[in-house]
């Protein structure tokens, strides 16, 4: 990837920032940018990151209200990656094999269910 998308994806902060204290104090920049990447569509409504904080984080975000499209699209996400992870390994993507279920991490998935803006309006 050239400096400049790299940085426009720092700025849309979607990508990760080399540098951060926080990161390095956990140890988790120390092979940047090498073993990391961002895949996103078009809109960058879709993302995959692989090996920033989480191995694989995948996220389907735009702006308004429409969830169940944010959902369909995040759904639709999963269910590609898990096939195009099966056709390359021929083992499952995010299964868990006890309950059937993803495997997410309970605090990721609520931050990643949905972040939503509300307005309060006043009535007078």
């Amino acid at each position: 990837m050239d400096e400049k998308v790299r940085q426009q994806l720092v700025d849309d902060h979607f990508l990760f920032v080399s540098g951060d204290r926080n990161l390095i104090a956990a140890g988790m920049e120390r092979d940047w940018p090498e073993g990391r990447g961002i895949y996103h569509n078009k809109d960058k409504t879709f993302l995959v990151w692989v090996n920033e904080e989480d191995q694989t984080r995948i996220i389907s975000m735009q702006k308004g209200g429409d969830v169940k499209e944010v959902f369909s699209r995040l759904a639709g996400g999963i269910e590609a990656v898990g096939k195009s992870v099966k056709d390359a390994s021929g083992k499952e993507f995010l299964i868990d094999p006890n309950t059937d279920t993803s495997i997410l991490v309970p605090p990721t998935w609520a931050l990643a269910c949905a972040h939503l803006s509300i307005s309060i309006y006043q009535l007078d």
